[in-house]
């Protein structure tokens, strides 16, 4: 066992984890290959085991770490509405579970009651899941998944900022109340996900403590029969005879109600709609996008023209467009313009608006 415990975050997204120290600084990160995890589900366990493993538990000269996960935007399903009796709330609630894109069995879901709004909150509990059986198979000790997006302030970049992983630490809120560990689906209590010793070390450790109180009850007794520490009642606080007992100050938590973000059911390729238009003026170039984007998969798309000439390629997306839809998209139409500007939950009829530019 270590002499001591080092406190970490573990920021899990769609194709990696970012594993980050208290004060904000980036340990390590580990890409999940599209061989073994994709769409947020295990292709290969084995091998997903093994990398985690690799990359994490058995780095040479590591600690022994409590850890925090932290899901991102990209993992959840969200919903928020008005909080009101459970007969008004529970059909809402079912068709919104009812639309995520996995298996009931893989869902996990969790409630928040916000005062006047609740949020939903559910994700596919897989990844995660496989993660934290392998950091407590080595030793680590896994304090709490928790979604980002409650996070107060939460920077929304590439990654968390030292803001944020300071909030996480400090926020008996997100710990208590929004915990995966204790949601609806999970696998586990939080009773047991803190590693338990060993009993030989249990007796061991008690054995230690009774020598050590025996010790110092000796050493007291040595000091006071040779007048080493005379009169000691006189050094305590005395109590007033008819003064009442002090009445304990309560202190009132104060909640930060984060910002809800609207989330949606994400569309497999062939159901998104995808309109290109010709913002360049070069004839022909939405028709190649188009192109580019049917070899990919995306095959209900639709080409013309903009209304005016743009320097800059936008692309537009629903938020039913996946992280991975999104980032194979922008990544194809970076092969053919240098300038690509990406913005999310902006397309109204179309789930995908491109606008080429020059």
């Amino acid at each position: 066992m270590s002499l001591f415990t080092a406190r970490a975050v573990i920021y899990l997204r769609r194709q990696l984890l970012e594993m980050y120290n208290l004060s904000g600084g980036l340990i390590q990160t580990v890409t999940y290959p599209s061989e073994i995890v994709a769409n947020e589900e295990i292709l290969d366990r084995a091998k997903f085991v093994q990398l985690i493993k690799n990359s994490l538990t058995e780095r040479a000269g590591i600690p022994e770490y409590e850890a925090t996960l932290v899901l991102s935007e990209e993992l959840l399903f969200q919903k928020t509405f008005s909080t009101g009796s459970p007969e008004e709330t529970k059909p809402e609630a079912e068709a919104f579970y009812s639309e995520i894109p996995f298996a009931a069995e893989k869902l996990v879901k969790k409630e928040i009651n916000l005062g006047r709004e609740t949020r939903l909150i559910a994700t596919n509990k897989e990844v995660f899941t496989v993660i934290k059986e392998v950091l407590q198979s080595a030793g680590w000790k896994v304090k709490a998944i928790i979604p980002v997006t409650l996070v107060n302030d939460f920077s929304r970049g590439e990654g968390l900022n030292p803001g944020d992983i300071k909030h996480i630490l400090k926020s008996n809120f997100l710990v208590k109340d929004a915990d995966f560990l204790t949601a609806d689906g999970a696998d586990i209590s939080p009773a047991v996900a803190y590693r338990q010793l060993p009993e030989e070390n249990n007796k061991l450790l008690f054995l230690l403590l009774a020598l050590v109180s025996i010790a110092a009850g000796f050493t007291v007794t040595w000091f006071v029969s040779r007048g080493k520490i005379p009169q000691i009642n006189k050094f305590l606080p005395q109590k007033s005879a008819g003064a009442p007992a002090a009445k304990p100050t309560a202190t009132k938590e104060t909640k930060t109600t984060p910002v809800s973000t609207p989330s949606a059911a994400f569309k497999k390729k062939a159901e998104l709609k995808i309109l290109v238009l010709n913002g360049s003026g070069v004839i022909g170039q939405a028709g190649l996008v188009k192109k580019n984007l049917t070899s990919l998969g995306f095959t209900n798309i639709e080409v013309g023209d903009a209304p005016q000439e743009k320097n800059t390629t936008t692309a537009d997306f629903s938020a039913q467009v996946s992280y991975a839809e999104r980032s194979e998209i922008t990544k194809e139409l970076k092969k053919e313009f240098t300038e690509v500007t990406e913005q999310v939950a902006t397309a109204s009829a179309e789930d995908v608006l491109i606008i080429t530019g020059k």
